[in-house]
């Protein structure tokens, strides 16, 4: 499955960004019960986020991608 998306789709300045949860994983301990997420993609200060709950901390591994320079 592949997922394409604009910028201000997934604006982490306006709230809103890529969930991605699967039942039954380790997941974002503020959310493990009700609604596991272990995935949370967003556009932030002009970079994509990615943070990715494991279930070894509370806070996420978070990895930062820089845009490309021939960005459409």
């Amino acid at each position: 499955m592949r997922l394409e998306l604009r910028p201000e789709q997934i604006s982490g300045e306006k709230g809103n960004g890529l969930e991605i949860g699967v039942p039954g994983f380790n997941s974002s301990p503020a959310d493990a019960e009700d609604h596991p997420s272990q995935v949370y993609i967003e556009f932030y200060e002009g970079k994509l986020a990615v943070h990715v709950w494991d279930g070894s901390g509370e806070d996420p591994q978070t990895i930062r991608i820089e845009p490309t320079t021939n960005r459409h």
